[in-house]
């Protein structure tokens, strides 16, 4: 290639910083210039809106100059994410200005860059043009170009989200974003302020819902709350595609459910394919249903039974699967489906009723305090929380299925009274058999830490607990307490040494409530001895989910024994109880092995291996 004068580089740069926008509004200057390599996308080439149409109408509206906030409450699976970054890119190439891109977190935000925005800047020739040529312009989280900066940050931040004025927010799954502070005001909020010196700024909101009072969902309600409506092939009316649409045999064969799934037409019940959707999507339009909205606000709402990538009876399996946990008393899969794959807020009231007084005494059999059932018990585990002025605990005997018994709860003034309790105690079914603790978590937080570390530390079965309200990514995790320093300036693991277990206590507390709604016939449930105290029934049904979904103790009620018994479901979550099943053998005070007894041969007698970290202190 001839190398250009300094006078023709200059002319050519001065020539692209003053050409005129495109008259293409996003989508149709997308389809004629944004290229997506394979580093970001399994769909590289030339960006195509055939697949996904409903895509234009919101672009359409991020150009539309009486527009101001763009909200989109979409499923998973819906192209969402392509929908920020088709405006993004048309920010950089066709109207520049400061952009922020926000995600729930730093890590999210890097990773967003690393996988998403930064190969599509350097692998599109209508973005890489605007690169600067000096390397560290061209960071994980700011990206320096040559008419425009484009940040990233993570929502934990709020301090960050308030330091510069831009022109272009584009929030990411902000119903995944945590309440960081009580001095300031929420992410979003500071993210927003950010916008307003900028007459013709631009606001993007997109997430999967979580909660009616959520963001995103409110957000939607305020906007035009649009919803795209599909043709029928056979009568031609034009409808919503709803969940109760959908149609499936009734059948335990999988692969039949999967491709005979099919979607009745609410007007003339006609029997709609799977084979049918990309015609009707292709014809489908946006309408909306807020008349009193303001021209600056279009928001809409897509499920993934509009998605191209998923099949229908792919969801129905799902749902499936979902309603046979929440049978169990896991609602967290049936959650996740209503959230992520209907685009739909959780309505608490609809699917878990406040816990009463009533709901645990339904769940009474006719074993004594002390006593195991007499089958079905995989393993014992307990759950103690630490007072000032005493241990709390509970034992439980747990099922397949989740299914569990209350055996014991009480208070014990001090930590040798609760080893005496656990392992110096008999537990015995009907029959005589004898069963162990196989687990026990001990709250570790408060003032007696130390105290409670040394006793995990002598006590094997006993572990060190924290609870935390949100863990990303699992319902626990664990952390290493003892270490050695070595002579490289690092502190490494101790072999054997103590560790402490971190748990989601949201997440577990949403499964044990959930628990607590199924039916005492049913499996899952959640059985109490019939000598269960007033202050487990008090205790159990004190604590309540606000409106974003975090459960929270009222003033003036105690709700130990509660976390007594997320302790004791953690742990057998974390034993692998759930993978559990019934097998013979021999009992025996010292062995662990499932059902709490060790098998003839010595061994663990069907047990899941343990990782290698959980009986090493």
């Amino acid at each position: 290639m001839p190398l250009q004068s300094s006078p023709k580089i200059l002319s050519n740069w001065w020539a692209q910083a003053w050409a005129p926008p495109s008259e293409l509004n996003p989508w149709q200057w997308a389809e004629q210039e944004l290229e997506f390599s394979a580093r970001s996308t399994p769909f590289p080439g030339l960006f195509r809106s055939a697949l996904t149409p409903y895509i234009r109408s919101p672009l359409e509206a991020f150009q539309d100059p009486a527009v101001r906030r763009v909200t989109l409450c979409w499923s998973a699976q819906s192209s969402k994410t392509t929908a920020l970054l088709v405006a993004l890119a048309y920010c950089i190439a066709q109207d520049p200005g400061p952009a922020l891109v926000v995600q729930s977190s730093e890590s999210a935000a890097r990773s967003f860059s690393k996988n998403r925005l930064q190969p599509l800047i350097q692998d599109c020739e209508a973005l890489a043009r605007h690169m600067t040529a000096k390397k560290h312009d061209f960071s994980a989280l700011e990206m320096l170009l040559d008419r425009m900066t484009v940040y990233l940050q993570g929502a934990q931040s709020p301090a960050q989200l308030a330091s510069r004025p831009i022109k272009f927010l584009f929030a990411d799954e902000v119903d995944k974003w945590e309440d960081q502070s009580a001095k300031e005001a929420d992410a979003l909020s500071l993210a927003l302020e950010r916008t307003k010196s900028y007459r013709n700024h631009k606001q993007v909101l997109a997430s999967t819902p979580t909660l009616e009072a959520g963001p995103i969902w409110q957000s939607f309600l305020a906007g035009s709350q649009e919803q795209f409506h599909l043709p029928c092939p056979s009568c031609g009316a034009l409808f919503v595609l709803e969940w109760g649409q959908l149609q499936w045999p009734e059948t335990a064969d999988k692969d039949r459910i999967k491709y005979e799934s099919f979607v009745e037409c609410p007007s003339c019940t006609a029997r709609i394919e799977e084979k049918d959707k990309p015609g009707m999507l292709a014809q489908g339009q946006w309408i909306a249903a807020n008349p009193s909205a303001q021209e600056s606000h279009r928001s809409f709402s897509l499920s993934e039974l509009y998605s191209p990538l998923t099949r229908w009876g792919d969801l129905a399996l799902k749902f499936l699967q979902a309603q046979a946990e929440a049978k169990t008393g896991n609602l967290g899969p049936l959650h996740n489906f209503i959230n992520s794959s209907l685009a739909e807020p959780w309505q608490e009231d609809e699917h878990q009723e406040r816990r009463k007084p009533d709901t645990i005494l339904n769940l009474v059999d006719g074993r004594q305090p002390g006593e195991v059932p007499a089958s079905g018990v995989l393993a014992l585990t307990a759950g103690i929380d630490t007072q000032d002025h005493g241990f709390w605990f509970v034992v439980r005997a747990w099922g397949e299925n989740l299914t569990s018994w209350l055996v014991r709860e009480g208070f014990a003034p001090d930590l040798e009274t609760v080893a005496a309790i656990l392992w110096g105690s008999s537990y015995r079914d009907e029959k005589g058999q004898e069963y162990i603790v196989g687990s026990a978590l001990v709250d570790a937080m408060g003032h007696r830490t130390e105290e409670v570390y040394n006793f995990c530390r002598s006590n094997p079965k006993a572990t060190p607990v924290k609870g935390e309200q949100r863990l990303h990514g699992q319902p626990w995790k664990v952390s290493v307490l003892d270490k050695i320093p070595r002579r490289d300036g690092k502190q490494y693991p101790i072999p054997g040494g103590l560790k402490l277990f971190r748990v989601d206590t949201n997440h577990y507390k949403d499964l044990l409530a959930g628990k607590l709604q199924v039916s005492a016939q049913e499996p899952g449930a959640f059985h109490v001895h019939q000598d269960v105290s007033g202050d487990y029934l008090s205790h159990l049904t004190a604590e309540f989910r606000d409106e974003k979904g975090i459960w929270r103790q009222p003033k003036h009620k105690r709700c130990d024994l509660w976390d007594c018994e997320v302790y004791a479901l953690a742990a057998a979550d974390i034993m692998g109880v759930r993978f559990l099943r019934p097998s013979g053998g021999a009992s025996s005070r010292s062995g662990s092995g499932q059902n709490g007894k060790k098998g003839p041969d010595g061994g663990n007698s069907g047990l899941r291996k343990k990782p290698s970290w959980f009986n090493n202190r």
